[in-house]
């Protein structure tokens, strides 16, 4: 059986203005598996149409949608970034580093002139 890593998926509820929290992974392809609140874990086949009450019984956390933003500064001062935070931390990086040469390059035409 294929197991991935755990995955978490956010969803907005518009009308209740919350934040739906399910923690996912793929089993086989065909079956996927939910950790629930509890700390246990369900099986549910992808294929499997799911009512209302089913679904709000996969949801791990609901969270008003004015605390996710605390949520995640609470994480990020803990030292946990998210995939937005490392590119965007690359991409400085990477453009320091670029600038950098530009300014030696151009110092060095200066002198050399």
């Amino acid at each position: 059986m294929l197991k991935t890593e755990w995955e978490v998926q956010a969803r907005l509820t518009p009308l209740k203005n919350t934040v739906d929290i399910y923690i996912t992974r793929d089993l086989d392809g065909r079956n996927m598996e939910v950790l629930l609140p509890d700390d246990t874990a369900k099986t549910i086949d992808r294929s499997a149409i799911l009512s209302k009450e089913e679904e709000a019984g996969l949801i791990f956390a609901q969270l008003p949608r004015q605390l996710v933003g605390q949520l995640v500064q609470e994480l990020s001062d803990m030292g946990i970034k998210t995939d937005s935070d490392s590119k965007v931390h690359g991409l400085y990086e990477a453009q320091s580093k670029h600038l950098n040469d530009m300014r030696k390059l151009a110092l060095k035409e200066k002198y050399n002139e």
